[in-house]
């Protein structure tokens, strides 16, 4: 990862663990403008999706992650959440096993 893209990283995380959510929405935001196929800063992004409420997008960034990386066991256990929280328990369990087989 180069320098920028680092320092933006280490930015995001830091605002994601005070819960400064804009903030860290920001540095994950300008890591995709680089690289679009940022898993992890994908992955943040789907992360403060579910902590605003918005499940269905959460649920849609962690979906086209798992396109890209079908078997990162973080992405699986996240989607299960979301799923579980959105009402969803039998979807939740599915996904859960999957991320239990890794």
């Amino acid at each position: 990862m180069e320098h920028r893209q680092q320092k933006l990283w280490q930015r995001g995380l830091g605002y994601f663990r005070i819960g400064s959510l804009e903030a860290a929405q920001a540095c994950f935001d300008a890591i995709l403008a680089r690289d679009p196929s940022h898993g992890p800063a994908r992955l943040r992004l789907s992360m403060i999706a579910a902590r605003r409420g918005r499940l269905d997008e959460a649920i849609a960034i962690a979906e086209r992650i798992l396109v890209d990386v079908p078997d990162r066991s973080e992405v699986l256990a996240h989607l299960a959440r979301c799923h579980l929280v959105s009402g969803q328990p039998l979807r939740a369990i599915a996904v859960a096993e999957r991320a239990l087989l890794q």
